[in-house]
């Protein structure tokens, strides 16, 4: 069976083609870029891990040309996450043994208050909108509404610690599974680790 041409290795003539798999995209290479772009890490993060995140979001921009590099650029910027969690623990003198899994390292970081709900902007955005759908369906129905306070709160910080892991093992470990979260992830992972080194985060 045929290798399709998108998954061949580039010659220099068509080392900057379309995936084929792009055709069926509604954006365009500008677009794409612009979505990156907008997921970075703040200036107080370490350089170390700045640069570390660059590298997943060259490659997810990359992928618009061999889409096979967007799990490859999630799993980067897993890697970065983890990277930025042993750091945070090092300068917050917290022991997380020689060689930490990822779902304890998220969970030290829940215990010790590094992240929080409402330190992941595109979650408070999620649940501001839920709010109103709700406030205003109750405004109809009848009854008082009360919205979610994610001050303090960790449920969310909870639920990434379930399928942070189980997402990056797949394709850590040989999964063949294709399906563009990039951008998704980037933005996750960003949320994570500006939360970790944010001034007046909890040591």
């Amino acid at each position: 069976m045929k290798i399709d041409k998108s998954d061949l290795l580039r010659t220099p003539e068509n080392i900057c083609e379309l995936d084929s798999r792009r055709t069926l995209s509604k954006l365009t290479l500008a677009n794409y870029h612009v979505a990156i772009d907008e997921i970075s890490l703040d200036e107080c993060v370490p350089k170390e891990i700045r640069v570390s995140f660059e590298t997943a979001r060259n490659l997810a921009l990359y992928s618009w040309f061999v889409y096979r590099f967007a799990p490859i650029a999630e799993l980067q910027a897993y890697a970065t996450v983890e990277v930025a969690l042993m750091e945070k623990a090092k300068r917050c003198r917290v022991s997380v043994g020689k060689t930490p899994k990822l779902d304890k390292l998220l969970g030290k970081a829940i215990k010790h208050h590094w992240i929080k709900d409402d330190g992941f902007p595109s979650y408070v955005e999620e649940m501001d909108i839920r709010n109103k759908e709700e406030a205003a369906l109750y405004a109809v129905v009848g009854g008082e509404y009360v919205a979610r306070d994610l001050k303090n709160s960790q449920d969310y910080c909870k639920s990434i610690k379930n399928f942070f892991p189980s997402f990056r093992n797949a394709i850590a470990h040989g999964s063949v599974y294709l399906d563009d979260r990039a951008i998704e992830t980037l933005r996750k992972c960003a949320e994570i680790i500006n939360q970790l080194f944010q001034e007046g985060a909890e040591g």
